[in-house]
């Protein structure tokens, strides 16, 4: 069962990635550490799926619930791109979605995967103490 206040997190990172997309593109200074438009996007879309998965914690056996929160991330992405659209000197990019649905989808299997091995292991583990 999830609490409300688990979601704080993915809602400010929503916030966040609304606020960087209604900059004007003359306003937009990335970090000079790294300069790559589609790592940051890839980046900013990871943390979104992470969060939002710290908030649903879907048991490792529920494909479907990742399969969801997946699919809010890039269906996010999608209306952050068409929001971007609209602002001045900003553009809607495909590359962009692209670069955000893999952002999600390398954390959402991450974290997938990890809970299958920890599910796997705790069997394991009870298997040998009984």
């Amino acid at each position: 069962m999830t609490t409300k206040i688990r979601y704080v997190p993915a809602i400010v990172v929503m916030i966040v990635i609304f606020i960087a997309s209604h900059l004007p593109g003359d306003q937009i200074h990335p970090p000079d550490f790294f300069d790559y438009d589609k790592f940051w996007h890839a980046l900013e879309y990871a943390v979104l799926a992470v969060t939002i998965l710290f908030a649903r914690h879907p048991p490792a056996h529920d494909f479907l619930q990742h399969v969801f929160i997946f699919t809010f991330c890039v269906a996010y992405a999608i209306t952050d791109e068409i929001h971007q659209y609209f602002i001045p000197l900003r553009s809607a990019d495909v590359l962009d979605v692209c670069a955000d649905t893999l952002g999600a989808l390398a954390a959402g299997s991450g974290w997938y995967l990890l809970n299958r091995r920890r599910k796997a292991n705790r069997e394991l583990f009870q298997i040998q103490t009984d």
